[in-house]
């Protein structure tokens, strides 16, 4: 097997209030393209191709990195390209990757019953809160 690893430097830290939480935001939307059905990512076929694939985002980096047989390295590549060049993303992807990175952090529901109200309404990073 063969590690492909990217590395974008800007993290949360390049964040400020009016955009927090965009670079993890833009992480989940570069694994959707277009080419790709809307129920699947560069994820799902980087498993189909016998591998294994992540994002994370750092307060200085966001890395994407995948372990595939070593068959597949240039195809990963070639693949990691497509996800970060010359990219036109749409609605639908950011906001499918939106409702996934609320899913990935978590409800505030248990905390909105403990204190008495809807505590997501303040807590919430602007970029989940929906259009």
């Amino acid at each position: 097997t063969v590690k492909v690893y990217y590395e974008v430097d800007v993290g949360y830290g390049s964040e400020d209030v009016g955009n927090l939480g965009v670079s993890h935001l833009l992480e989940h939307t570069l694994f959707r393209h277009p080419d790709l059905s809307s129920n699947m990512s560069f994820l799902d076929v980087i498993q189909e191709k016998g591998g294994q694939g992540n994002g994370v985002t750092s307060k200085l980096t966001t890395s994407y990195f995948a372990t595939v047989p070593s068959k597949k390295v240039i195809w990963t590549i070639q693949t990691f390209a497509k996800m970060m060049l010359g990219r036109k993303i749409q609605r639908k992807d950011l906001e499918k990757s939106r409702r996934e990175v609320q899913l990935e952090i978590g409800e505030a529901n248990p905390v909105s019953s403990f204190l008495g109200f809807d505590a997501a309404k303040w807590l919430t990073l602007p970029y989940l809160k929906a259009p």
